[in-house]
């Protein structure tokens, strides 16, 4: 089963995300709040895939998280966020996510994007063999 770390500081929206997860089948590893949690719950739990917020409590961001992670691991990101400014996109771009959306978030691109970052990984590890 696929695992997925979500990282969304606003409740409401990180109890739709699960909800997406969880109809899909996939496990929900953890759900973080604050943006200095993030890299140890990652180490910790390994997940197959990041579902990042960008504006997270504590001192550190979602797109700093991520540079963190980088330096352990190139697991997939999808950035699910407000911010929609030049800047903060480009600084995110330069964490090589796999998408950036906006919120509000449509549940079936968000569904359609996991499958086919599952589906990649899937012959990726069937080419390896």
């Amino acid at each position: 089963m696929k695992k997925i770390l979500i990282a969304e500081d606003e409740v409401l929206s990180a109890k739709i995300l699960k909800a997406i997860v969880d109809r899909e089948g996939y496990k929900v590893v953890d759900v973080i709040k604050n943006g200095d949690d993030v890299v140890e719950s990652f180490l910790k739990n390994k997940p197959d895939l990041l579902l990042m917020d960008i504006l997270l409590q504590g001192k550190s961001d979602g797109i700093s998280a991520v540079e963190e992670i980088r330096k352990y691991s190139d697991v997939p990101v999808i950035y699910i966020t407000s911010f929609s400014d030049k800047p903060t996109i480009n600084r995110a771009k330069k964490t090589a996510p796999v998408e950036y959306l906006t919120k509000p978030v449509d549940s079936s691109a968000l569904v359609h994007i996991m499958k086919n970052i599952f589906d990649q990984n899937l012959d990726n590890d069937s080419k390896k063999e």
